[in-house]
């Protein structure tokens, strides 16, 4: 078996008009249905950080987001798989 890597994008989605909130939503038809969860996906091959966030915000809650800010990489191992997830807040 080969081994890969997927990286994942978690977005933090926050809104002036709602000081202190952010957007989260509910897991379904995938790992954790049922589950809240923050917007985001894996990156596409050659996709950069911000364009994943766009995208995977734009697919899941059909927001148009341009404003990003960098703030955490994380490796996560689970049940042998690798990930590193890498999250983006949006001001």
């Amino acid at each position: 078996m080969t081994a890969v890597v997927r990286v994942g994008v978690g977005c933090f989605v926050r809104d002036a008009k709602h000081a202190g909130a952010i957007l989260i939503g509910e897991r379904k038809g995938s790992h954790g249905a049922g589950k809240l969860a923050l917007p985001g996906g894996h990156l596409e091959l050659g996709e950069s950080w911000e364009t994943c966030a766009a995208r995977e915000v734009k697919e899941e809650t059909n927001l148009d987001l341009d404003n990003f800010r960098f703030v955490h990489v994380t490796v996560i191992v689970t049940l042998l798989l690798e990930y590193l997830h890498f999250t983006l807040v949006t001001i």
